[in-house]
């Protein structure tokens, strides 16, 4: 009796053992970083990667990495206790209608621009923005368009009116053909030229130019394409005295 028990309960005990469902154990396990020998060895498509501390032995040593990091530090700068000193200044202005009329009877010695005894600056007053103190209390001094254009008519009118005296004067009394005489030109005469030049561009400009200056150059070249086209002296000399009233040093201060 008791043998069969025993045969009956190492029976179950077999059946029992063989139903049993494994379960799956999850294993955590850390995260690991791969090494770059790893990389290097899991695919071999892959670009090897470099270590950086070898990356920076070699630049150390190669000198196509002789330049410094950014971010390094570099040589000193020497910097100044105190502030840069800038020189106190202002921006040109134009001038104003009747200071412009009164420059160009200055440096004309009294031509001016009048057309049948009226003063066209006069005249024009309003049109070019001169205020009459009823619609107009204040004058534009912008270098607008109608304001060059008619500085180009009152310099046009002014020089050929001077230009066309000066034939009949005596040397002592000319203001534009000073050192040179209508007869003069730049194949005969170049210093008289040129001294000439300089002369009207202190006259005109205030400017004290050196006859072998740059500021000498644009104006040489004006006189010789003026006296080049025209072959008249005292037709260059016009030019020339047109060029230096519509010139901006002329009409600003």
């Amino acid at each position: 009796m008791t043998k069969r028990y025993v045969g009956l309960f190492l029976v179950c005990a077999w059946g029992c053992a063989d139903s049993v469902t494994d379960i799956p154990q999850v294993v955590v396990e850390s995260p690991q970083v791969e090494t770059a020998e790893a990389i290097n060895t899991q695919s071999p498509s892959v670009e090897k990667v470099v270590p950086y501390t070898a990356t920076l032995q070699a630049s150390a040593n190669d000198s196509e990495f002789a330049e410094p990091i950014q971010g390094g530090f570099e040589p000193p700068v020497s910097v100044g206790l105190l502030p840069e000193v800038i020189p106190p200044h202002r921006d040109r202005k134009r001038m104003d209608i009747d200071q412009l009329s009164a420059a160009i009877l200055a440096a004309t010695n009294g031509v001016g621009w009048t057309v049948n005894g009226d003063d066209q600056f006069e005249e024009l007053a309003r049109t070019l923005g001169k205020p009459d103190y009823f619609d107009l209390t204040s004058e534009d001094l912008e270098p607008a368009a109608l304001f060059q254009k008619f500085l180009d008519d009152a310099a046009r009118h002014v020089c050929y009116e001077l230009a066309d005296t000066e034939v009949e004067l005596a040397t002592e009394q000319r203001v534009l053909m000073v050192h040179a005489s209508p007869e003069d030109t730049l194949a005969s005469a170049p210093e008289k030229i040129e001294q000439n030049l300089a002369y009207l561009l202190k006259r005109y400009h205030g400017r004290h130019v050196a006859l072998d200056g740059a500021g000498m150059q644009s104006f040489r070249w004006l006189y010789e394409s003026a006296e080049h086209v025209t072959q008249d002296p005292v037709l260059a000399w016009r030019t020339v005295c047109v060029g230096l009233i519509v010139h901006p040093e002329f009409y600003t201060y």
